[in-house]
């Protein structure tokens, strides 16, 4: 249809003819030819091909057959036009208005960008349907919307009716990908008032999908990933507080996750706490629980006035007094026997202990390298009553395997845990020689022993010397026992019970007097700020003490007491003080409710 017409007979001269009367052809001039004389000359287009309209034709302003609501929205859908932000409508193109307008040699001249007869309808149908793919998402997002408590929720948006019929790719399950999810956020972030509570549950996402998600939400309170697909913690990233991403979420809730299952299907779920608290620091309930938060960085300025306005009443007792030993439900004398034996074996020929043990026994132990605080505030380190504490070291036992669990994490957990008779006498063989003095003063032991389930609990407070530095350290020892089976291992060789349960607990030396029958004393009511000595400073880490150096003067001591009190580094010890206005005893007790989800770099090695 777009071929050449055949010229009628005459039509040549006749053309020829006007030119010349006009001027603007002379008789030298070459005769006028249709190329479709000449076989060999270039044959025009038969077919009228026009090429696919660019993102730079949807221009929304050309737009006549939407409305200027429509045309509104979809500018307002429309990414910002940095080169990072690559969100846009699938099946939508994308506008590019900014882009410097080019010629188009089929449309004579007309700047690309201006609808012609050629590629105007075109555009027009896909800003149409642009727009309403964008309404189509918008009056999903307001349907999930309930103003009144500020909470969108999103759960399982593949199911929904309305994408359904619409033909909307939900992201995650429905297929959509993390542009889906942007623009669901970006319509999510016109809403008003703004959204507080967001569900996203069951919608089988990964971290990719909250790319987008503090960039348009950023300052949501309460978020649900229920039943997704976050498998490891690089997933959290997108939303992590240590990105400086959702900055004030309260409450996060990730069960149904592989990363929550399989920590508690490990037995770790202490470490998934700490991981994810380490990631959210505002966080006060996670998966519906409260856990204790780190007021570290500010102390609130409630709690500041109140400390400053009303003291509370300085305590110098508890209400209870200590008791001595307490057994009860078991004759005491199978304890004493039990103890009476077990401790000189340990002491003199621990691989006689495996009768003790059985093939299902578990064995730990656990070094807490820090300086107990009343130790540490009688000077019983240093003391030269005690010469040999300065010979003691913490290598052995943490080298041997320490199983302090605020200090490892993964697989070394597991190997710190010692199951039956060769691995657990494996594991004591290898620890420093020790002697229990269970025959001399009675008043350096405490046993406490009743009946649990089937078992037997018993649970022993002391001290021991250990070779060859001579030094003292005190002890916590459980051992969870049952009698021994008639022709066991153990009962031919004496033993009235079995250990099935084992953990040992090594600490610094303090004075039995922590539980010494009677009215137990406050420690607060000690003097809980001596200067620090020169041998103090001397034992910090050159790190360590240069950040000390830092801290004015007066403050060191306060600094010092913290560490030694809490075996957090100068750092941690500094934003303790400093959240808790300087007060010894508020910051004591803050690091009591968080010590379990601070990282093991915030203590001293």
């Amino acid at each position: 249809m777009f071929s050449s017409p055949t010229p009628a007979p005459g039509s040549r001269a006749l053309a020829s003819n006007a030119l010349r009367g006009a001027g603007l052809m002379s008789d030298r001039d070459t005769t006028m030819r249709d190329i479709s004389d000449k076989p060999t000359g270039r044959k025009p287009a038969t077919k009228h091909r026009p090429h696919r309209a660019r993102a730079i034709y949807d221009v929304p302003m050309y737009d006549k057959g939407s409305s200027s609501s429509s045309r509104m929205l979809s500018s307002r859908i429309s990414v910002d036009s940095g080169p990072s932000d690559l969100l846009s409508i699938r099946g939508a193109s994308r506008s590019s208005t900014g882009t410097r307008p080019r010629r188009n040699a089929v449309s004579g001249g007309v700047p690309v960008g201006v609808p012609t007869a050629n590629h105007g309808p075109s555009t027009v149908g896909r800003l149409s349907t642009k727009n309403r793919t964008v309404d189509h998402w918008y009056e999903f997002v307001k349907k999930r919307y309930d103003p009144q408590t500020k909470c969108l929720n999103l759960d399982s948006m593949a199911d929904d009716e309305l994408l359904r019929r619409y033909n909307l790719q939900a992201p995650g399950s429905g297929g959509g990908t993390a542009r889906e999810a942007g623009v669901i956020f970006k319509l999510a972030s016109r809403l008003k008032p703004p959204v507080e509570t967001l569900s996203l549950a069951s919608n089988n996402l990964n971290g990719h999908h909250l790319t987008y998600l503090d960039k348009y939400l950023p300052r949501i309170v309460n978020l649900s990933l229920q039943n997704n697909n976050m498998r490891m913690w690089k997933d959290l990233d997108p939303i992590s507080a240590r990105r400086e991403k959702l900055l004030h979420l309260r409450e996060l809730v990730l069960m149904g996750n592989p990363i929550r299952e399989q920590e508690y299907l490990n037995g770790t779920s202490e470490r998934y706490k700490r991981e994810v608290t380490r990631r959210f620091l505002t966080l006060e309930l996670l998966d519906q629980e409260p856990i204790a938060k780190i007021s570290f960085d500010v102390a609130s300025d409630g709690a500041a006035a109140g400390s400053s306005s009303v003291k509370p009443p300085d305590a110098t007792t508890f209400p209870f007094q200590m008791g001595p030993s307490f057994i009860d439900g078991v004759d005491p004398s199978l304890v004493s026997t039990f103890l009476s034996r077990f401790f000189p074996a340990f002491d003199a020929q621990r691989p006689s202990l495996s009768d003790v043990y059985t093939p299902a026994s578990t064995f730990s132990f656990s070094a807490n390298t820090s300086i107990p605080a009343r130790a540490r505030i009688q000077g019983i380190q240093y003391s030269n009553e005690m010469p040999n504490q300065r010979k003691l070291e913490w290598k052995a036992w943490i080298e041997n395997g320490s199983r302090n669990l605020h200090r490892l994490s993964g697989e070394k957990t597991i190997s710190a845990l010692h199951i039956g008779q060769q691995d657990i006498v494996q594991a004591l063989v290898k620890l420093p020689l020790t002697k229990h003095d269970i025959l001399g003063a009675p008043e350096n032991f405490c046993v406490d022993a009743f009946l649990a389930g089937v078992g037997l609990l018993v649970i022993v407070h002391g001290q021991f010397i250990e070779a060859p530095s001579q030094g003292v350290r005190s002890f916590d020892r459980t051992f969870m026992l049952a009698p021994a089976p008639e022709g066991s291992r153990a009962k031919m060789n004496g033993w009235d019970v079995v250990i099935l349960s084992d953990q040992w607990t090594i600490r610094g030396y303090s004075k039995p007097e922590a539980w010494a029958p009677g009215p137990m004393l406050v420690q607060a009511t000690l003097d809980s700020n001596p200067p620090p000595t020169q041998r103090q400073l001397q034992n910090l880490p050159a790190e360590q003490q240069a950040l000390l150096n830092t801290v004015p003067e007066p403050q060191r001591p306060l600094v010092l007491n913290v560490c030694g009190q809490t075996g957090l580094n100068i750092k941690y010890s500094l934003d303790c003080l400093n959240g808790n206005g300087w007060d010894l005893g508020r910051a004591v007790a803050n690091f009591n409710q968080v010590k379990a989800t601070l990282p093991p770099d915030a203590f001293l090695r």
